[in-house]
């Protein structure tokens, strides 16, 4: 996590802020004083840590926070007054947004921030892993269809299907992939 989208009200706050994120290895900031800015930001880049301290210009700062929350990899510190700790963290807990109560030790933000780190993560790693599945799930679709092809066209069994393109492959030294892509080929002609 490096990409930084900071929302707080004023430029001293947003100095603060940038100086405590810097110690724990953060480099590249946008900052923004309303949440509609910040909406603006999120549409146009990727952030890996959002920090927003409430209250904001055009409103407290919870919606936004659980929007950016459902944003794929962005990670939401919600910072509020302690008085509405509970109060806001039974209503964004729910989007994965993470609060913390000011003011704030820096041993309670290390914490908050290494909790974040660790949810980014576990999500990169099952997002590789839903990726790798993904094309997994695409290859099998593509050989059915090709053995498809087979079977309508070739009068193959499915069993002689796939082991005409298994040999094939091998035969070529190929790819089953390029098999496969050949015959869907050949046969969406027909």
């Amino acid at each position: 996590m490096r990409r930084v989208l900071l929302l707080t009200q004023n430029e001293e706050n947003a100095i603060k802020f940038k100086r405590l994120l810097m110690q724990f290895g953060f480099e590249d900031f946008k900052t923004c004083s309303d949440a509609s800015s910040g909406r603006r930001l999120l549409a146009e880049q990727e952030f890996d840590l959002c920090v927003v301290n409430t209250p904001l210009l055009d409103e407290f700062g919870n919606r936004f926070a659980m929007q950016a929350a459902y944003i794929d990899f962005c990670q939401v510190i919600l910072i509020v007054a302690a008085d509405k700790l509970e109060e806001t963290r039974a209503h964004v807990e729910e989007a994965g947004v993470l609060t913390i109560s000011k003011p704030f030790t820096r041993e309670s933000i290390w914490s908050v921030i290494k909790l974040a780190n660790a949810t980014f993560n576990k999500i990169s790693r099952l997002k590789n892993s839903n990726s790798e599945l993904k094309v997994v799930i695409e290859d099998i679709k593509r050989v059915d269809r090709a053995k498809c092809c087979l079977i309508e066209f070739e009068r193959m069994t499915e069993e002689e299907a796939h082991k005409y393109i298994e040999r094939t492959a091998m035969n070529r030294r190929v790819s089953k992939r390029v098999i496969v892509d050949e015959i869907i080929t050949k046969y969406a002609r027909i």
